[in-house]
C-alpha cells in the first residue's frame, strides 16, 4: 500500500475521486480545520480521497482473506496533521499525528480456531500502544519467540504495560488515553 502520504492528489487513481470542493461538507462541519483558501481545502479534500482508496484497498484485502483462518492486520505508520493543531498540513506532534489507526480483521474461520486468540485481541482493544512495540506483539502470534522479546511490550500479553510512558515525539511524554 502506498498509504497517505503527501502529494496526497497522487495517492488516489482518478476514479477514486468521490469528494471535491463542492460536495464536502467536512469544512463546515469540523470547524476546528484551520484553513484559509481553497487551495488548503483541496489538499484535505485530495486526502479525504487518498482515505477512501486506502479503504478500497483494506477492504479488497480483507475479501481476499475472509473465507480463510486468517488475521489482516492494518497498522499506519503516523498520521497527518490535516490544519488541525495549525494553518499547515504538517508532521508536527500533534494527536492527529500519534493517534493511528490500528486495525485486526480476524475472519470467522480464524475464530473459531483461535478463541483464546481473540479473548486477548478483545482485552486489548482500548489499551494504549506504539508501532514501537509492534514486533514484540508480531512475532508471538506467528509462533516466534525470541530472546529479545519483551513481553510488556507484547499488546496481546498478559503482562502488557500499558502504564509504560509513550515518547513519540522529541522525547515528550504522550498522554495516551484509555
Amino acid at each position: 500500500m502506498i498509504g497517505n502520504h503527501f502529494e496526497y492528489k497522487n495517492r488516489f487513481p482518478k476514479e477514486f475521486s468521490r469528494f471535491n470542493l463542492n460536495n464536502t461538507s467536512y469544512f463546515s462541519k469540523n470547524k476546528s480545520l484551520r484553513v484559509t483558501n481553497n487551495a488548503d481545502k483541496q489538499v484535505v479534500t485530495d486526502y479525504i480521497n487518498s482515505v477512501y482508496y486506502n479503504d478500497y484497498v483494506l477492504h479488497s484485502l480483507i475479501e481476499l482473506f475472509k473465507d480463510k483462518d486468517s488475521l489482516v492486520i492494518y497498522l499506519s505508520d503516523h498520521g497527518d496533521d490535516m490544519f488541525e493543531s495549525s494553518a499547515f498540513n504538517t508532521h508536527e506532534c500533534s494527536n492527529a499525528s500519534v493517534e493511528i489507526p490500528f486495525l485486526i480483521y480476524m475472519s470467522d474461520a480464524f475464530k473459531q480456531k483461535h478463541p483464546q486468540m481473540v479473548k486477548s485481541f478483545e482485552e486489548a482493544l482500548h489499551k494504549p500502544f506504539m508501532s514501537d512495540d509492534l514486533l514484540h506483539t508480531l512475532l508471538p502470534l506467528a509462533g516466534i519467540i525470541t530472546k529479545d522479546h519483551e513481553k510488556t511490550r507484547d499488546l496481546f500479553n498478559e503482562n502488557y504495560n500499558d502504564k509504560r510512558p509513550r515518547k513519540p515525539c522529541d522525547n515528550k511524554v504522550y498522554p495516551m488515553s484509555k
